[in-house]
């Protein structure tokens, strides 16, 4: 995710089709809002056999390892980049999966010669503009903005560093970079939100047998890229489930996840007892989401989505309330994510051209209570073939064995 700073401000997003009346998104003109009938504790199903079926195919598939596939050429001159110092900010030091990615991006470019500072901050945009002006100041070569950064949110910044020759690479971009689309910005690496969005609706609807059930959507405003996730949520759902269904959205800042999301999650569920299913939108928000439920006592409430999959965030899923509640969550891998922004810096400042957009996507995980064990190990979660591969393209020798597993185990970085 990347979130945007106070520069951006606030904006509403519920744009397409979709009508927001009294804080609940219809699915379709003329739905009421009244009674339990969204349930999925009620009614009959509303999709075919042929459409379960291949929903339980798509989550099934979403679980296994993905394959990696080398995302472009090998650095050709790995000796010209050692020394090059390299600033990696990560979006809030306190966002698990975003720290588990900046220690990644430091331990792969400490092994190649490039030493990685991390900029530890609160999410603050002022914090990451002087992440930047450090950099400027202390002779680095690049900066990596990791996991939840707008560019857009410190164009003059950014553009600062690329007038003292500063490469900035984002992780993650919603489009092409250009000098129109992100000013000043070097390179970027892609997140692939949709896609996620609406796999985790489809595990909904698998879990609820195909019957129709209202929504909980937790949002936050200020991070980039959530009017996609939003709009992919409500375009599946209408989709599967027309007037049926319902969404009521809560909007929770990142800085306030910790503060709000547990006491807004709990005021929803006993307001709206038609709520059956609780979509975080980003991992992060599962550790006070989930204390939430427990204490609602509603035993039919289950969570999906997450977008983040974060060691801490995994770990609830492995002993109750979490392996029966939290259905999954759907993430790219944080240390594969890294090695791919590290790659694309590498790439520029070695005078290569960068991959372009559609070519840097890193394959997503469903993380569930059958997998979240398998994940946490390593090779039976994203596979451990991405850390050589990533490897081979700076000529490092490859990791075996127990340096292997561990390099590809969430939460620990290659060596």
């Amino acid at each position: 995710m990347r979130i945007r700073g106070a520069r951006a401000g606030k904006r509403r997003i519920w744009t397409t089709a979709a009508v927001a009346a009294g804080g609940v998104v219809l699915l379709a003109a003329g739905c009421s809002t009244s009674g339990a009938g969204g349930s999925s504790a009620g009614g009959s199903s509303v999709l075919s056999a042929k459409q379960m079926s291949q929903m339980r195919a798509d989550v099934a598939a979403a679980q296994k390892v993905p394959k990696f596939t080398s995302p472009g050429p090998a650095i050709r001159d790995v000796g010209a980049l050692k020394g090059q110092k390299i600033m990696a900010i990560p979006g809030s030091s306190q966002l698990a999966a975003c720290q588990q990615m900046v220690e990644a991006e430091k331990s792969l470019g400490d092994a190649v010669g490039t030493p990685v500072t991390i900029y530890n901050n609160d999410g603050q945009t002022r914090q990451w503009v002087s992440g930047i002006e450090t950099a400027i100041s202390g002779g680095y070569k690049a900066v990596i903005l990791t996991c939840s950064i707008d560019p857009l949110s410190i164009v003059p910044a950014i553009q600062d560093a690329a007038r003292h020759g500063v490469k900035v690479v984002d992780y993650a971009v919603t489009q092409p970079v250009t000098p129109k689309s992100y000013p000043g910005l070097a390179s970027g690496v892609a997140e692939s939100v949709v896609q996620d969005s609406k796999l985790s609706v489809e595990q909904a609807f698998v879990h609820s047998g195909g019957k129709p059930f209202s929504m909980l959507l937790i949002t936050s405003h200020a991070v980039e890229g959530e009017p996609l996730a939003v709009a992919a949520v409500k375009k599946k759902m209408h989709a599967l489930c027309g007037s049926a269904c319902k969404i009521y959205p809560v909007d929770v800042e990142v800085p306030d996840w910790s503060t709000k999301i547990q006491s807004t999650v709990q005021s929803n569920l006993l307001t709206h007892p038609d709520i059956s299913v609780v979509y975080p939108l980003y991992s992060g928000e599962y550790l006070f989401a989930l204390p939430a439920i427990e204490a609602s006592h509603r035993s039919n409430v289950i969570m999906v989505g997450g977008f983040g999959n974060g060691t801490p965030e995994i770990q609830l899923q492995l002993s109750s309330p979490g392996d029966k509640i939290v259905l999954g969550q759907i993430s790219s891998y944080a240390d594969w994510a890294a090695y791919e922004a590290y790659y694309q810096t590498a790439l520029v400042l070695a005078g290569q051209a960068p991959r372009p957009y559609a070519d840097t996507f890193t394959p997503n995980v469903l993380t569930t209570p059958a997998n979240a064990k398998a994940v946490l190990s390593g090779v039976g979660g994203y596979g451990d073939a991405f850390v050589n591969g990533y490897r081979r393209l700076f000529g490092l020798p490859p990791l075996h064995g127990a340096a292997l597993t561990a390099a590809a185990t969430v939460g620990a970085s290659a060596k």
